[in-house]
């Protein structure tokens, strides 16, 4: 009889399938998408809460919407790429548009968006003019 060591395959097995779960996880973890963020704030510099704000992509007609949390800030993530407009409304202040926000693919765009006060029934439209990039994974 020969004297042959039995080797079992499982460990290796079960190596090859963590460091194939960590490939996918990586993987995973990259974005084609985008993110619009910003603040909002009435003419005097005061924040605004509970502001209604929807981004619109003008390609598509997709529309994402949020609420500005308690210091004014808001977010509207996992965007398509494309050209977006924003709309922001709140009672007591006349809405606002902020037209052409262009989303690229893992980046992210500010717009901060300051209300006047409600008084005359009109809209304040504005045309996007600063990127912030934002390329990579985050910490």
């Amino acid at each position: 009889m020969t004297n042959q060591t039995y080797r079992n395959p499982a460990p290796r097995f079960i190596l090859l399938l963590l460091f194939a779960l960590s490939c996918v996880t990586t993987l995973s973890a990259q974005t084609f998408r985008g993110t619009i963020l910003g603040t909002v704030t009435d003419p005097r510099g005061a924040v605004i809460p509970g502001a209604n704000v929807m981004a619109v992509n003008t390609g598509t007609g997709i529309m994402r919407s949020t609420v500005t949390d308690a210091d004014g800030n808001y977010t509207v993530a996992e965007l398509p790429t494309g050209a977006y407009e924003i709309r922001v409304q709140v009672t007591g202040f006349q809405s606002a548009t902020v037209k052409n926000v262009v989303v690229e693919v893992a980046g992210e765009r500010r717009v901060d968006v300051e209300l006047a006060l409600s008084g005359v029934d009109t809209a304040v439209v504005t045309v996007a003019a600063t990127l912030v990039a934002f390329f990579g994974g985050r910490s």
